[in-house]
């Protein structure tokens, strides 16, 4: 049974005719909870039992390990709660100007085990959210492909959290749910040759998402992340690319009340790809240089923020301050070497 709804407006969710006579009789918990259960026999048969009330603020976890570079903002919740019998039973969607200051939410439900899942800032670049799954081993977060193994790369943070709710056997009806992030910041500078124009950035051996429940991360290793739409200019000649990417390296699983404790080992830092794919003239005819840069020693993790400053020009280019392998293709062509989904 899955309701979707907005907290703050569940006073104007829309009821059924046939339960206006059962809520005339109702009063207290029992009458919210029918705000949120389908009771569609005359009988009543279906309707929840005794409900409880409980209190979810949602706090940014912080941490270290979070780049003060890093975008602490909540702009929208996506959270759902899945019944013991494994059915996703309430569902709800809130936008930034639906958000309360102090991001406390008062919720009522049937008297259950609960699981709970949310994730913020997590909206694509339609501004919609794809619906979770019924089956809460299944939700993910994953951006929709642009291409056969192309992404874009996010503008913002986004973050999860998750959390167990027993309102069987338990008085207790504050919950505090801690949100870690779930993707790496870059801050690419590139300084370009004036002989070069439409710069496109894209990295490649990243993560392709996110199993929420289990906070495994998902592999693609042909996934490549197109960044060129959050490129600003700077200077002459020179752009940064500040998104948001999922990680190259994760590390275990583990609860988040741990997230604070001493620092954990992680899996051996994998290099990841970084490419630049600009136009140019040779002579009357426009060509295509590709450069590619392999980061060996520099993995991207969850909640820290890579820099770093490139220059590029039609038969070389440099990562300033740093030894890195270096291609360049002055004659790029789709599967001409990687082929990067344009």
């Amino acid at each position: 049974m899955r309701h979707i709804t907005h907290i703050g407006k569940l006073a104007s969710l829309p009821l059924l005719g046939r339960l206006v006579e059962a809520l005339r009789g109702c009063r207290g918990l029992w009458a919210l909870c029918l705000l949120f259960a389908s009771c569609i026999d005359e009988d009543l048969s279906n309707c929840p039992g005794p409900c409880g009330d409980l209190t979810i603020r949602y706090v940014i976890q912080q941490t270290d390990s979070i780049d003060p570079a890093f975008d602490v903002g909540i702009r929208s919740l996506h959270a759902g709660f899945w019944a013991s019998d494994g059915t996703l039973y309430e569902e709800y969607i809130l936008g930034e100007d639906e958000l309360p200051a102090d991001m406390l939410f008062e919720i009522t439900l049937p008297a259950d085990d609960y699981s709970h899942i949310v994730t913020a800032n997590c909206e694509r670049n339609d501004g919609q959210h794809r619906l979770f799954d019924d089956d809460i081993q299944a939700v993910s977060f994953e951006q929709p492909y642009a291409g056969t193994d192309t992404i874009e790369a996010m503008s913002r943070a986004a973050y999860l959290g998750t959390l167990d709710i027993d309102l069987n056997n338990t008085e207790r009806t504050l919950y505090e749910v801690p949100l870690r992030p779930m993707v790496a910041k870059l801050e690419l500078t590139v300084n370009y040759a004036q002989t070069l124009s439409n710069i496109r950035c894209y990295i490649g051996n990243t993560k392709a998402g996110w199993m929420c429940w289990a906070g495994t991360a998902i592999d693609n290793e042909r996934l490549v992340t197109d960044a060129t739409q959050l490129a600003s200019d700077v200077a002459d000649s020179t752009k940064l690319y500040a998104f948001y990417a999922f990680p190259t390296v994760v590390d275990p699983p583990v609860p988040v009340t741990m997230l604070d404790a001493k620092p954990r080992a992680t899996e051996e830092a994998g290099e990841w790809k970084l490419f630049f794919l600009s136009d140019y003239m040779d002579g009357d005819e426009q060509k295509t240089v590709q450069h590619t840069f392999t980061i060996e020693k520099n993995p991207l993790r969850v909640g820290e923020v890579f820099r770093g400053e490139f220059s590029i020009n039609t038969t070389g280019g440099e990562y300033h301050n740093v030894e890195t392998g270096i291609e360049v293709d002055p004659d790029w062509n789709p599967g001409h070497g990687t082929d990067v989904e344009l």
